[in-house]
């Protein structure tokens, strides 16, 4: 379907690119054009069962995104992610991937499984999650300490390296991009350097094939696209520190908690994180906190880079933010940070970047009051 699609979109005399690898735990899978591409409204909501839009291909071929939904429930039955890029009149790239080994459905079933009946495979493990984002650092270690993990966060690369040689830790979870050392660097003083050759795993919002290969080509043994999904990530840590999920011990779940309905909150992203903290409304609570404490001072960075011209430092604000606010979720605004950040980066595409910020700046006052709203729900 992804590949007729690019022929269907694509001009006579276009460039369609379908590339395949081995890596990890899974299969990654890319096809990309520069077709007729899609508008920032259209990448958004593609996924959505209750989206739907009509368009017409180079040969007046129409379509209406049913397929894509499809797509989608074949790639998460089959355990992996499917991801999208896409800018109108310039082209689409989708990046899937999917478990190797596996029959349909399996991986994710025994995932599931193990998360909710061997909530104790992980105790008394020690990971390093290095990441210089305070919402994503209060994401990622609370999802380990729920999976009694002990855990502890490096802010930068330079004090992952200190604490890697000082620290006995069983597997390394890092973000590729931070002011400073970055990932790329801070794998290669570990590995090439010290020696060391505990696992790493890369995390980073990039789909680009580019930083993929790269990733793995500079020693990382996965690869996680933010913001994840926790069975994802449980799974690679139980592969990569070479525990069988068929022994995993099967302890008694521990009942979710019980939060009620969502009366007087319209966004449904509360809704997904609050599963992804176990409903438990207490780490919920301080998940939305730590939003709030950290999102207004990148809004007003991002501002402040905007009106300096600086479009540098408000690629790397926006990266941050857009981090943050993919893992809860909110559409209207992960989805116009997401083009800033992009659009930041591309001097062709700074022309762009008044009217996102505008949009954006519109949206993240009814994102702070909504969220401020649910916290007092909690």
């Amino acid at each position: 379907n992804l590949f007729n699609n690019s022929i269907k979109f694509t001009p006579r005399n276009g460039i369609i690119t379908l590339s395949a690898y081995s890596q990890g735990t899974d299969v990654f899978v890319e096809i990309a054009d520069n077709g007729v591409g899609m508008a920032p409204d259209v990448v958004e909501n593609l996924f959505k069962s209750d989206f739907s839009y009509s368009t017409y291909g180079t040969n007046y071929e129409k379509g209406s995104g049913l397929g894509l939904m499809l797509c989608k429930e074949f790639v998460e039955k089959n355990g992996g992610t499917i991801h999208v890029e896409s800018k109108l009149g310039e082209g689409s790239r989708f990046v899937f991937s999917l478990a190797r080994g596996q029959t349909e459905g399996n991986r994710t079933d025994a995932i599931r499984e193990t998360v909710s009946l061997a909530p104790g495979l992980l105790e008394g493990r020690s990971i390093l999650l290095v990441e210089d984002d305070p919402f994503s650092q209060l994401y990622g270690k609370t999802l380990l300490q729920q999976w009694k993990v002990k855990a502890e966060v490096a802010s930068n690369g330079e004090m992952a390296v200190e604490m890697v040689m000082n620290h006995h830790f069983d597997l390394v979870l890092m973000d590729l991009e931070m002011p400073g050392m970055d990932g790329f660097s801070s794998i290669d003083v570990i590995q090439n350097q010290l020696g060391m050759k505990l696992p790493v795993i890369a995390v980073s919002a990039s789909i680009s094939n580019r930083i993929i290969r790269k990733a793995f080509e500079s020693g990382f043994c996965d690869y996680v696209i933010k913001p994840g999904k926790p069975d994802e990530l449980y799974s690679k840590i139980v592969h990569w520190l070479g525990i069988e999920i068929k022994n995993a011990e099967k302890d008694s779940p521990n009942p979710a908690k019980d939060t009620g309905p969502d009366e007087d909150m319209n966004l449904s992203d509360v809704d997904k994180l609050r599963k992804a903290m176990g409903n438990d409304a207490t780490l919920t609570k301080m998940m939305l906190m730590k939003f709030l404490e950290v999102a207004p001072g990148y809004a007003g960075e991002m501002q402040t880079a905007f009106a300096d011209g600086d479009f540098e430092k408000l690629r790397q604000v926006s990266h941050k933010l857009k981090s943050s606010v993919t893992m809860l979720a909110i559409d209207e605004i992960a989805g116009k940070i997401k083009h800033i950040n992009e659009y930041a980066g591309n001097t062709e595409f700074h022309s762009r970047i008044p009217e996102l910020m505008e949009e954006f700046n519109a949206w993240f006052p009814k994102l702070h009051d909504e969220i401020t709203s649910e916290l007092s729900n909690l």
